[in-house]
Protein backbone atom coordinates (compact mmCIF):
# COMPACT_ATOMS: atom_id res chain seq x y z
CA UNK A 1 0.00 0.00 0.00
CA UNK A 2 1.04 3.61 -0.49
CA UNK A 3 0.21 5.33 2.81
CA UNK A 4 -1.61 2.66 4.83
CA UNK A 5 0.76 1.18 7.41
CA UNK A 6 1.01 -2.52 8.24
CA UNK A 7 -1.57 -3.63 5.67
CA UNK A 8 -1.30 -7.26 4.62
CA UNK A 9 -3.25 -10.28 3.42
CA UNK A 10 -3.62 -13.30 5.71
CA UNK A 11 -4.07 -15.36 2.58
CA UNK A 12 -1.39 -17.76 1.39
CA UNK A 13 -0.47 -19.32 4.71
CA UNK A 14 -0.49 -23.12 4.74
CA UNK A 15 -2.49 -25.08 7.29
CA UNK A 16 -1.29 -28.18 9.14
CA UNK A 17 -3.30 -30.27 6.64
CA UNK A 18 -1.55 -28.72 3.65
CA UNK A 19 -4.34 -26.39 2.53
CA UNK A 20 -3.90 -22.66 2.05
CA UNK A 21 -5.84 -19.65 3.27
CA UNK A 22 -7.52 -18.00 0.30
CA UNK A 23 -5.91 -14.78 -0.80
CA UNK A 24 -7.90 -11.58 -1.05
CA UNK A 25 -10.42 -12.49 1.67
CA UNK A 26 -9.06 -11.39 5.08
CA UNK A 27 -6.67 -8.48 5.60
CA UNK A 28 -5.08 -6.96 8.71
CA UNK A 29 -3.92 -3.36 8.92
CA UNK A 30 -3.18 -0.21 10.84
CA UNK A 31 -5.69 2.64 10.81
CA UNK A 32 -7.25 3.66 7.48
CA UNK A 33 -7.35 7.41 8.06
CA UNK A 34 -4.68 8.69 5.69
CA UNK A 35 -5.28 7.15 2.27
CA UNK A 36 -3.79 8.11 -1.04
CA UNK A 37 -5.64 7.76 -4.34
CA UNK A 38 -3.52 4.66 -4.98
CA UNK A 39 -4.68 3.17 -1.68
CA UNK A 40 -8.33 3.88 -2.48
CA UNK A 41 -7.96 2.27 -5.90
CA UNK A 42 -6.35 -0.78 -4.33
CA UNK A 43 -9.16 -1.18 -1.80
CA UNK A 44 -12.05 -0.46 -4.16
CA UNK A 45 -10.94 -1.77 -7.54
CA UNK A 46 -8.32 -4.43 -6.88
CA UNK A 47 -9.37 -5.95 -3.55
CA UNK A 48 -13.04 -5.01 -3.92
CA UNK A 49 -13.24 -4.56 -0.17
CA UNK A 50 -16.68 -5.02 1.39
CA UNK A 51 -16.09 -4.57 5.13
CA UNK A 52 -13.89 -2.52 7.47
CA UNK A 53 -13.74 -3.52 11.15
CA UNK A 54 -12.20 -0.86 13.39
CA UNK A 55 -11.00 -2.09 16.81
CA UNK A 56 -10.22 1.40 18.20
CA UNK A 57 -12.10 3.31 20.87
CA UNK A 58 -14.16 6.47 20.30
CA UNK A 59 -11.38 8.88 21.26
CA UNK A 60 -8.95 7.26 18.84
CA UNK A 61 -11.54 7.43 16.07
CA UNK A 62 -12.40 11.07 16.78
CA UNK A 63 -8.72 11.95 16.55
CA UNK A 64 -8.10 10.01 13.35
CA UNK A 65 -11.28 8.68 11.68
CA UNK A 66 -11.16 6.03 8.98
CA UNK A 67 -11.93 7.01 5.42
CA UNK A 68 -15.56 6.10 4.72
CA UNK A 69 -16.79 4.64 1.43
CA UNK A 70 -20.39 4.39 0.24
CA UNK A 71 -20.04 0.78 -0.87
CA UNK A 72 -17.96 -0.53 2.06
CA UNK A 73 -19.61 -1.45 5.36
CA UNK A 74 -17.89 -0.02 8.44
CA UNK A 75 -18.10 -1.53 11.94
CA UNK A 76 -16.53 -0.14 15.10
CA UNK A 77 -15.88 -2.94 17.60
CA UNK A 78 -13.89 -1.43 20.47
CA UNK A 79 -11.72 -4.25 21.80
CA UNK A 80 -10.55 -2.80 25.10
CA UNK A 81 -13.22 -0.35 26.21
CA UNK A 82 -12.58 1.15 29.65
CA UNK A 83 -9.79 -1.34 30.29
CA UNK A 84 -7.71 0.18 27.52
CA UNK A 85 -8.12 3.66 28.98
CA UNK A 86 -6.34 2.42 32.10
CA UNK A 87 -3.27 1.62 30.01
CA UNK A 88 -0.72 4.32 29.13
CA UNK A 89 -1.34 6.19 25.88
CA UNK A 90 1.52 6.92 23.52
CA UNK A 91 1.72 10.44 24.95
CA UNK A 92 2.11 9.01 28.43
CA UNK A 93 4.62 6.28 27.62
CA UNK A 94 7.61 8.53 28.30
CA UNK A 95 6.31 9.27 31.80
CA UNK A 96 5.43 5.71 32.78
CA UNK A 97 7.56 4.08 35.45
CA UNK A 98 6.84 0.44 34.65
CA UNK A 99 8.91 -1.64 32.28
CA UNK A 100 7.41 -1.24 28.77
CA UNK A 101 7.46 -4.98 28.15
CA UNK A 102 5.58 -5.58 31.39
CA UNK A 103 2.97 -2.99 30.39
CA UNK A 104 2.42 -4.70 27.05
CA UNK A 105 2.21 -8.14 28.62
CA UNK A 106 -0.50 -6.86 30.97
CA UNK A 107 -2.39 -5.42 27.99
CA UNK A 108 -2.37 -8.84 26.32
CA UNK A 109 -3.56 -10.50 29.53
CA UNK A 110 -6.40 -7.97 29.70
CA UNK A 111 -7.44 -8.61 26.11
CA UNK A 112 -7.64 -12.33 26.86
CA UNK A 113 -9.26 -12.23 30.31
CA UNK A 114 -11.52 -9.16 30.11
CA UNK A 115 -15.16 -10.06 29.51
CA UNK A 116 -15.51 -6.84 27.50
CA UNK A 117 -12.67 -7.82 25.17
CA UNK A 118 -13.96 -11.37 24.87
CA UNK A 119 -17.40 -10.11 23.82
CA UNK A 120 -15.83 -7.70 21.35
CA UNK A 121 -13.85 -10.43 19.65
CA UNK A 122 -17.01 -12.58 19.52
CA UNK A 123 -18.76 -9.74 17.64
CA UNK A 124 -15.85 -9.67 15.20
CA UNK A 125 -16.10 -13.40 14.52
CA UNK A 126 -19.84 -13.08 13.98
CA UNK A 127 -18.95 -10.84 11.02
CA UNK A 128 -16.34 -13.29 9.74
CA UNK A 129 -18.88 -16.11 9.81
CA UNK A 130 -20.68 -14.48 6.89
CA UNK A 131 -18.71 -14.60 3.64
CA UNK A 132 -20.87 -11.75 2.34
CA UNK A 133 -18.67 -9.53 4.50
CA UNK A 134 -15.50 -10.60 2.69
CA UNK A 135 -13.16 -9.25 1.50
CA UNK A 136 -12.75 -7.79 4.98
CA UNK A 137 -10.02 -5.77 6.71
CA UNK A 138 -9.68 -5.47 10.48
CA UNK A 139 -7.45 -2.95 12.20
CA UNK A 140 -6.65 -0.85 15.27
CA UNK A 141 -4.22 2.09 15.46
CA UNK A 142 -0.94 0.40 14.61
CA UNK A 143 -2.31 -2.99 13.61
CA UNK A 144 -0.04 -4.73 16.10
CA UNK A 145 -1.76 -5.69 19.39
CA UNK A 146 -5.58 -5.73 19.20
CA UNK A 147 -5.25 -6.62 15.53
CA UNK A 148 -2.37 -9.00 16.20
CA UNK A 149 -4.38 -11.03 18.68
CA UNK A 150 -7.35 -11.21 16.30
CA UNK A 151 -5.01 -12.57 13.62
CA UNK A 152 -3.71 -15.17 16.08
CA UNK A 153 -7.27 -16.38 16.72
CA UNK A 154 -8.08 -16.52 12.99
CA UNK A 155 -4.95 -18.48 12.11
CA UNK A 156 -5.55 -20.90 14.97
CA UNK A 157 -9.15 -21.48 13.87
CA UNK A 158 -7.88 -22.28 10.39
CA UNK A 159 -5.24 -24.67 11.83
CA UNK A 160 -2.12 -22.76 10.86
CA UNK A 161 0.93 -23.96 12.83
CA UNK A 162 2.29 -21.92 15.73
CA UNK A 163 5.63 -21.09 14.06
CA UNK A 164 3.80 -19.47 11.15
CA UNK A 165 1.52 -17.59 13.56
CA UNK A 166 4.56 -16.16 15.33
CA UNK A 167 6.16 -15.18 12.01
CA UNK A 168 3.02 -13.32 10.93
CA UNK A 169 2.79 -11.59 14.31
CA UNK A 170 6.42 -10.41 14.16
CA UNK A 171 6.08 -9.15 10.57
CA UNK A 172 4.54 -6.04 12.14
CA UNK A 173 8.02 -4.88 13.16
CA UNK A 174 9.10 -4.94 9.51
CA UNK A 175 5.92 -3.33 8.20
CA UNK A 176 5.91 -0.55 10.81
CA UNK A 177 9.64 0.20 10.86
CA UNK A 178 9.48 3.26 8.61
CA UNK A 179 6.49 4.76 10.42
CA UNK A 180 7.99 4.05 13.83
CA UNK A 181 11.29 5.66 12.84
CA UNK A 182 9.38 8.73 11.72
CA UNK A 183 7.63 8.95 15.12
CA UNK A 184 10.92 8.56 16.96
CA UNK A 185 12.72 11.13 14.79
CA UNK A 186 9.96 13.63 15.47
CA UNK A 187 10.18 13.07 19.22
CA UNK A 188 13.98 13.29 19.11
CA UNK A 189 13.73 16.65 17.34
CA UNK A 190 11.44 17.81 20.14
CA UNK A 191 14.21 17.16 22.64
CA UNK A 192 13.02 14.00 24.37
CA UNK A 193 15.81 12.31 26.31
CA UNK A 194 17.49 9.13 25.06
CA UNK A 195 16.04 7.12 27.95
CA UNK A 196 12.47 8.22 27.23
CA UNK A 197 13.02 7.73 23.51
CA UNK A 198 14.17 4.15 24.10
CA UNK A 199 11.12 3.57 26.28
CA UNK A 200 8.76 4.75 23.53
CA UNK A 201 10.65 2.73 20.91
CA UNK A 202 10.05 -0.43 22.95
CA UNK A 203 6.33 0.33 23.04
CA UNK A 204 6.08 0.84 19.28
CA UNK A 205 7.17 -2.68 18.36
CA UNK A 206 5.81 -6.14 19.08
CA UNK A 207 7.92 -8.70 20.91
CA UNK A 208 7.83 -12.48 20.89
CA UNK A 209 7.33 -12.41 24.66
CA UNK A 210 3.93 -10.68 24.22
CA UNK A 211 2.60 -13.58 22.20
CA UNK A 212 4.28 -15.99 24.61
CA UNK A 213 2.35 -14.46 27.52
CA UNK A 214 -0.86 -14.57 25.48
CA UNK A 215 -0.54 -18.32 24.97
CA UNK A 216 0.60 -18.85 28.58
CA UNK A 217 -2.41 -16.92 29.92
CA UNK A 218 -4.81 -18.88 27.73
CA UNK A 219 -3.22 -22.19 28.77
CA UNK A 220 -3.32 -21.25 32.46
CA UNK A 221 -6.96 -20.19 32.62
CA UNK A 222 -8.60 -22.10 29.74
CA UNK A 223 -6.47 -25.19 29.07
CA UNK A 224 -5.34 -24.31 25.56
CA UNK A 225 -6.19 -21.97 22.71
CA UNK A 226 -8.56 -24.43 21.05
CA UNK A 227 -10.65 -24.55 24.21
CA UNK A 228 -10.49 -20.73 24.49
CA UNK A 229 -11.77 -20.38 20.94
CA UNK A 230 -14.58 -22.85 21.62
CA UNK A 231 -15.66 -21.86 25.14
CA UNK A 232 -14.92 -18.12 25.17
CA UNK A 233 -15.14 -16.98 21.56
CA UNK A 234 -18.00 -19.43 20.99
CA UNK A 235 -16.57 -20.93 17.80
CA UNK A 236 -18.03 -24.44 17.74
CA UNK A 237 -16.61 -27.39 15.80
CA UNK A 238 -19.23 -26.81 13.10
CA UNK A 239 -18.34 -23.09 13.03
CA UNK A 240 -14.69 -24.02 12.62
CA UNK A 241 -15.52 -26.36 9.72
CA UNK A 242 -17.58 -23.57 8.14
CA UNK A 243 -14.67 -21.15 8.50
CA UNK A 244 -12.41 -23.62 6.74
CA UNK A 245 -14.92 -24.06 3.91
CA UNK A 246 -15.16 -20.29 3.53
CA UNK A 247 -11.53 -19.29 3.84
CA UNK A 248 -9.37 -22.25 2.83
CA UNK A 249 -8.38 -23.26 -0.65
CA UNK A 250 -8.80 -27.02 -0.98
CA UNK A 251 -7.49 -27.25 -4.55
Amino acid sequence: MDKIINFRDLGGYKTKDGYKIKKGMIFRSGELSDLSSKDEKKLLKDIKLKTIVDFRDKLEIEKSPDKKFDNINYYNIDIMGEEYKKSPSLEGFSQAKDNPHDIMKNIYKTMILSEYSQNSYKKFFDLLKNTKNAPLVFHCFAGKDRTGLAAVYILNILDVDKDTIYKDYLKTNEFRRKANNSILDDLKNKGISKAKLKYIEDMLYVDKSYLDIAYETIDKYFGDINNYIKSVLKISSSDKDAFKDMYLDFN
